[in-house]
Protein backbone atom coordinates (compact mmCIF):
# COMPACT_ATOMS: atom_id res chain seq x y z
CA UNK A 1 0.00 0.00 0.00
CA UNK A 2 1.05 3.61 -0.37
CA UNK A 3 1.12 4.04 3.41
CA UNK A 4 3.62 1.22 3.80
CA UNK A 5 5.78 2.70 1.03
CA UNK A 6 5.54 6.14 2.65
CA UNK A 7 6.61 4.71 5.99
CA UNK A 8 9.55 2.92 4.36
CA UNK A 9 10.62 6.17 2.71
CA UNK A 10 10.33 8.05 5.99
CA UNK A 11 12.44 5.39 7.76
CA UNK A 12 15.13 5.73 5.08
CA UNK A 13 15.12 9.51 5.43
CA UNK A 14 15.48 9.27 9.20
CA UNK A 15 18.35 6.79 8.92
CA UNK A 16 20.16 8.86 6.27
CA UNK A 17 19.59 11.97 8.39
CA UNK A 18 21.18 10.20 11.34
CA UNK A 19 24.27 9.40 9.28
CA UNK A 20 24.75 13.14 8.64
CA UNK A 21 23.54 14.63 11.93
CA UNK A 22 23.88 11.78 14.50
CA UNK A 23 20.37 12.72 15.66
CA UNK A 24 17.44 10.35 15.47
CA UNK A 25 13.92 10.63 16.83
CA UNK A 26 12.72 7.19 17.90
CA UNK A 27 9.07 6.71 18.76
CA UNK A 28 6.89 3.71 19.49
CA UNK A 29 5.47 4.12 15.99
CA UNK A 30 8.80 4.10 14.13
CA UNK A 31 11.21 2.05 16.29
CA UNK A 32 10.69 -1.30 14.56
CA UNK A 33 10.81 0.25 11.09
CA UNK A 34 13.97 2.17 11.92
CA UNK A 35 15.59 -0.96 13.30
CA UNK A 36 14.66 -2.90 10.18
CA UNK A 37 15.95 -0.16 7.87
CA UNK A 38 19.16 0.25 9.88
CA UNK A 39 19.72 -3.49 9.73
CA UNK A 40 19.23 -3.44 5.96
CA UNK A 41 21.80 -0.65 5.62
CA UNK A 42 24.26 -2.28 8.04
CA UNK A 43 24.09 0.37 10.77
CA UNK A 44 24.50 -1.55 14.04
CA UNK A 45 24.51 1.62 16.18
CA UNK A 46 20.96 2.46 15.15
CA UNK A 47 19.89 -1.18 15.48
CA UNK A 48 21.21 -1.22 19.04
CA UNK A 49 19.60 2.07 20.05
CA UNK A 50 16.25 1.04 18.57
CA UNK A 51 16.41 -2.37 20.26
CA UNK A 52 17.04 -0.71 23.63
CA UNK A 53 14.15 1.69 23.02
CA UNK A 54 11.82 -1.17 22.11
CA UNK A 55 12.94 -3.12 25.18
CA UNK A 56 11.99 -0.18 27.42
CA UNK A 57 8.54 0.01 25.83
CA UNK A 58 7.44 -3.61 26.18
CA UNK A 59 3.84 -4.14 27.20
CA UNK A 60 1.48 -7.11 27.62
CA UNK A 61 -0.04 -6.15 24.28
CA UNK A 62 3.19 -6.05 22.25
CA UNK A 63 5.62 -8.44 23.96
CA UNK A 64 4.92 -11.51 21.80
CA UNK A 65 5.09 -9.52 18.58
CA UNK A 66 8.33 -7.93 19.77
CA UNK A 67 9.68 -11.37 20.66
CA UNK A 68 9.04 -12.62 17.10
CA UNK A 69 10.48 -9.40 15.64
CA UNK A 70 13.62 -9.71 17.79
CA UNK A 71 14.06 -13.35 16.76
CA UNK A 72 13.77 -12.35 13.10
CA UNK A 73 16.65 -9.90 13.52
CA UNK A 74 18.63 -12.17 15.87
CA UNK A 75 18.63 -9.56 18.67
CA UNK A 76 19.52 -11.70 21.66
CA UNK A 77 19.09 -9.01 24.31
CA UNK A 78 15.68 -8.02 23.00
CA UNK A 79 14.61 -11.67 22.68
CA UNK A 80 15.62 -12.17 26.30
CA UNK A 81 13.84 -9.01 27.51
CA UNK A 82 10.62 -9.82 25.63
CA UNK A 83 10.68 -13.44 26.84
CA UNK A 84 11.19 -12.39 30.46
CA UNK A 85 8.49 -9.74 30.18
CA UNK A 86 6.06 -12.27 28.73
CA UNK A 87 6.82 -14.86 31.40
CA UNK A 88 6.44 -12.32 34.22
CA UNK A 89 3.16 -11.06 32.82
CA UNK A 90 1.84 -14.56 32.15
CA UNK A 91 2.70 -15.69 35.68
CA UNK A 92 0.98 -12.64 37.18
CA UNK A 93 -2.13 -13.35 35.06
CA UNK A 94 -2.23 -16.98 36.18
CA UNK A 95 -1.69 -16.18 39.85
Amino acid sequence: SSDAHGNDEQQRRLVVGFVYTTKLEITEENAQGLLSTASLFGLPEIVSVCARYISKHLSPVNCLGILKFAQLFNLEDLVSAASKFHLQHFVSEVL
